[in-house]
């Protein structure tokens, strides 16, 4: 009840917030020319998270193939910075922190200098995006949040109830890229590669990654959810070896998991999220809640089974974008909770997955 005040509260605040930024520093631009040539491009994802960095990938690549010459540069939080420069060739990648300060905006619109075309696929803008903007120099920018002036290249209404990777697709469309090549872009270690393969070395067993948790406590099992998983996997007698992923703060409890079961492994010496792609370009199948991990195996091709809440709009835009994939939602609470399965459905879901061919 508690948590539910507080929700609410917060997000008066942010409306309240909003209502002034709307006020304060939202100017209208003229009409976008999609053909027009671009020198300078401008990719907003200073929130970015593993799973929409890799869902939306593909982006800057078929950007660069429709604007050769142009700069292209993105804004983004540091823990994300190596991915944008590295695999997707980001020409500069400028940070900022989770929660910039207003005066940290204005150096960095004024760093960015300025740009054909800003890109920022938020549904929302928040009073500090609406002030970054205002501080911007661009002649253009495109975004979901139909109700913002400057936002020129308005997005939201056509693409109501797409996935995500479908609004940068239509987006690429629009720019002139007749047939965008959407495959997700995974980054690969060398030394997650090399960590990965000596601890698998050796199995003789078909390998399932177990992925239960997820952002929040609404999308992270129990220890007692994933004994359940793990017995209802065994129920089917397929010989299988069961590798959970983990992060460093769930290594004890993983431990305890592995302890109980004499399939169950973990790679308890995980350090980021690059030693879990690798267990999953390893494993036959996959079965995770909903978060990045579900995306990497949409890039990994994988089998997978993704565990959702039953939330229509977060779905429609984050579902697994894979032909391989299955979907299973928890029961509708007042306060969604992973945990809420219903066992049996699930078992029968399970039997699904391992009949799609690795």
């Amino acid at each position: 009840m508690i948590k539910q005040v507080i929700s609410r509260l917060q997000l008066a605040r942010d409306d309240i917030r909003r209502w002034l930024g709307l006020r304060l520093f939202d100017r209208p631009r003229s009409a976008m020319d999609v053909r027009r040539p671009m020198h300078h491009i401008l990719i907003v994802r200073w929130d970015a998270k593993w799973g929409d960095a890799i869902v939306s990938s593909f982006f800057i690549p078929e950007l660069k193939k429709q604007y050769p010459e142009a700069h292209i540069t993105v804004l983004a939080p540091p823990f994300m910075s190596e991915y944008f420069t590295n695999y997707l060739e980001a020409d500069r990648v400028l940070t900022l922190p989770k929660r910039p300060k207003y005066q940290q905006l204005k150096q960095v619109a004024a760093e960015i200098g300025h740009c054909d075309m800003a890109v920022h696929l938020s549904p929302r803008l928040r009073m500090k995006d609406l002030y970054f903007f205002n501080k911007l120099k661009t002649d253009s920018i495109a975004g979901m949040d139909d109700e913002v002036k400057a936002i020129n290249l308005k997005l939201n209404k056509q693409s109501k109830g797409e996935h995500y990777a479908d609004i940068y697709k239509n987006l690429l469309i629009q720019l002139g890229v007749e047939q965008p090549n959407c495959q997700y872009l995974v980054p690969r270690e060398n030394r997650s590669q090399k960590n990965i393969n000596n601890f698998l070395e050796g199995l003789s067993t078909p390998v399932v990654a177990i992925n239960p948790y997820g952002s929040g406590s609404s999308r992270q099992f129990t220890p007692a959810s994933i004994k359940l998983l793990i017995n209802a996997i065994n129920k089917l007698e397929l010989n299988l070896t069961l590798c959970i992923l983990l992060t460093p703060d769930k290594k004890q409890d993983v431990k305890n998991i592995c302890s109980q079961f004499d399939n169950v492994i973990a790679y308890l010496e995980t350090q980021s999220i690059y030693d879990s792609i690798e267990i999953i370009a390893r494993a036959n199948w996959v079965i995770s809640v909903d978060t990045a991990i579900v995306h990497i195996a949409t890039g990994l091709n994988k089998p997978t089974l993704a565990l959702y809440n039953p939330d229509v709009e977060n779905y429609n835009r984050w579902h697994p974008n894979n032909p391989k994939a299955l979907s299973f939602n928890s029961e509708p609470e007042t306060v969604p909770d992973i945990n809420s399965i219903s066992w049996p459905k699930l078992s029968n879901e399970i039997i699904k997955l391992f009949k799609i061919n690795p």
